[in-house]
């Protein structure tokens, strides 16, 4: 079958026999969450060429035709985080260690929201998806609705409604800060914790007045390492894990 590798160490994970876990997609339909990664043996593995892209072919113990591959098609293959390779540099981070950690203003201490995701960066840096907190959120709106009032009625009472529900069950809302040690100078770790100095007005920008219609999006997860730019410099790449057995993602099975 086609692997599409999400490491930085390909060979080890994919070239290497040996046992891995399948992880099947969640379903698509409702909260429920995906079942427990299966076990399976990866017989063999050798990287190619696709469409431009580096893709592996795997054999996995058990697949024996193109039908049974093709039954896999979206599932995730999987390392233990125990397997994870020992990171030399201090500002290098897995992303899976990365994501769950509380965020919080370097400045005040106030916590504002938990990492939610971490993206490739188009730029210099990666980027960290941080989920504001209900309790932000309702902060944000009651603000954006005070500066808001001295405009008209209708606006002010549109702030209401949206601070309402911000400060509800709602908390989806979200702001991007590049993952630079400028605008993240501490992440701790064993304290699970990650102090920030975002850009001015970056926090109001995910003012729930601001919203109109939420939107879904995938939490992808990928096999990365993060390094945080030192000044302006490039992030480094590397290999992740995470979980209890197979809770490392590593490929998307094609």
């Amino acid at each position: 079958m086609k692997v599409q590798p999400l490491t930085d160490f390909p060979e080890d994970r994919l070239g290497e026999p040996g046992p891995r876990w399948l992880q099947a997609p969640a379903p698509k339909i409702g909260r429920r969450k995906a079942p427990p990664p299966e076990e399976v043996e990866l017989e063999w593995g050798r990287s190619m060429i696709s469409k431009g892209n580096e893709v592996w072919l795997v054999k996995l113990e058990g697949v024996e035709s193109p039908e049974e591959a093709a039954e896999l098609r979206g599932y995730m293959l999987l390392i233990p985080a125990s397997a994870r390779e020992p990171l030399e540099d201090e500002d290098e981070f897995y992303v899976q260690d990365l994501v769950g950690l509380r965020v919080v203003l370097q400045a005040t201490g106030e916590e504002i929201g938990h990492v939610s995701d971490v993206f490739d960066g188009t730029g210099t840096h990666d980027v960290l998806r941080i989920q504001l907190s209900p309790a932000k959120l309702a902060q944000l709106a009651a603000a954006a609705a005070a500066a808001s009032s001295s405009s008209s009625n209708e606006v002010e009472e549109e702030g209401e409604e949206a601070a309402a529900a911000g400060g509800g069950g709602g908390g989806q809302r979200h702001v991007l800060l590049p993952f630079a040690k400028a605008m993240v100078p501490v992440v701790d770790l064993k304290g699970r914790v990650m102090e920030v100095t975002p850009p001015e007005g970056l926090l109001e920008l995910a003012a729930p007045s601001n919203m109109r219609r939420p939107r879904r999006e995938n939490r992808g997860r990928r096999e990365r390492r993060r390094t945080r730019p030192k000044g302006h410099g490039a992030a480094q790449s590397g290999a992740a894990a995470a979980g209890a057995p197979g809770g490392a993602l590593h490929s998307n099975v094609e």
